[in-house]
């Protein structure tokens, strides 16, 4: 990081970094990144966006970052058309079954399984 990257940023200008995942770490791991970020966000042209679950306190590991919460009740309408639109794709490219309620069941339990994404 401090041999490559941060010179490179005072090269490059106008960087985001896009974080997903950071929940799937150990807690040593997740400090280390939390720290590095904290050293790239001294530079005023870069952003950070980190996506994670709640149990990453990324406003503490990163004073004056901002959390957008978003819950499945946020997302529940764009799940919807996603799933409907997989299972009709899928069932033009080579039918899953003719029967509506099979259908129905299998959307209602991918869209339960989304809800724990």
């Amino acid at each position: 990081m401090n041999e490559i990257l941060i010179p490179l940023l005072d090269i490059v200008k106008g960087v985001t970094f896009i974080v997903d995942g950071l929940d799937e770490c150990s807690q040593r791991e997740i400090q280390g990144v939390l720290a590095e970020f904290r050293k790239i966000l001294t530079n005023p042209s870069c952003q950070v966006f980190i996506s994670c679950r709640e149990g990453v306190d990324v406003l503490r590991g990163i004073p004056g970052s901002v959390r957008i919460r978003i819950t499945p009740d946020d997302t529940k309408a764009d799940m919807v058309l996603f799933v409907d639109h997989e299972i009709e794709t899928m069932q033009y490219e080579r039918p899953i079954t003719d029967k509506q309620e099979v259908l129905e069941h299998i959307k209602q339990e991918l869209l339960k399984k989304a809800d724990h994404m």
